[in-house]
């Protein structure tokens, strides 16, 4: 088993017995979307704590560079003086961030490729099946075949009578629905209701960053202020687009993800609120 397998086993497992339990893949991405955060929550929580201290010490900082800023070798041991008065680590927030990396990796892969993850077919199977959705001239997401092929033999057994009457009635067993949408289809503009999904990947995203703006202002007026003002219009736009392009379920986790993660900032501003670790 290699790296990427041992990354992804937890959270095949983890979605597969959701799915398995419930028998709705719109249950089991929200289930899964709830466990996933409450894993990430202490590594969140030592990642916030590392943020605020770093921009609470960067006035201080900025004294330093404007005293011992020609003189290198005296700066930087300064800023050693610095961190250990304030019981700062500079790495504390790597690792926190590693590990959310590396569980996004994971839950992308397992979300985007539910026939091999949750029905256990072979990378030759699904190859198989792409060709014949290929030759049948279905527009589908070049980052999520599997979802497009889930539907289309839905829809259609018969033109995948090649693959055997055991994928045909695999496939056909997955429910894709949810709340009367299809998670298998990828959302197209016009009046229709998975237009709402990327929609609201983009209000979402949009919320999550103005929230962490308000309770943590201080962040938005240092060096790095203005990339950040950028980014919190660049990403929702940026969601919104990609949304488009991805099977509805990949769009409806985003959504579940950016909501938790507004409540996630809540709880974490009760922990650690900038103000009041200033005072």
């Amino acid at each position: 088993m290699d790296f990427a397998q041992i990354i992804l086993s937890p959270f095949v497992w983890l979605l597969t017995f959701f799915y398995n339990f419930f028998g709705s893949y719109g249950i089991a991405l929200i289930l899964f979307a709830v466990v996933v955060k409450l894993i990430l929550f202490p590594f969140a929580l030592k990642g916030k704590r590392s943020m605020i201290q770093m921009n609470m010490l960067q006035g201080k900082m900025q004294k330093l560079q404007k005293q011992y800023g020609r003189d290198r070798e005296r700066y930087n041991l300064e800023v050693q003086k610095l961190y250990e008065r304030e019981k700062y680590n500079p790495a504390g927030g790597c690792l926190p961030m590693l590990i959310t990396f590396l569980v996004l990796f994971g839950l992308i892969d397992v979300i985007y490729n539910p026939m091999r993850h949750i029905l256990g077919m072979s990378n030759e199977v699904i190859a198989q099946a792409t060709e014949i959705l290929k030759g049948l001239g279905i527009a589908f997401s070049q980052y999520s075949p599997q979802t497009a092929i889930i539907s289309s033999v839905q829809a259609n057994p018969e033109a995948y009578s090649a693959m055997g009457a055991d994928f045909i009635n695999a496939v056909q067993s997955f429910n894709l629905n949810f709340l009367g949408i299809n998670l298998g289809e990828t959302p197209s503009f016009g009046l229709n209701v998975l237009m709402l999904i990327p929609i609201l990947s983009g209000v979402t995203a949009f919320a999550v960053s103005w929230i962490s703006m308000k309770i943590n202002p201080a962040a938005m007026e240092g060096p790095g202020a203005g990339t950040m003002k950028v980014m919190m219009f660049v990403s929702p736009l940026m969601s919104l687009y990609i949304a488009f392009q991805v099977p509805a379920g990949v769009g409806m986790y985003w959504i579940l993800s950016n909501l938790f993660m507004m409540a996630q900032t809540l709880i974490l501003n009760k922990f650690y609120n900038p103000r009041e670790m200033a005072e």
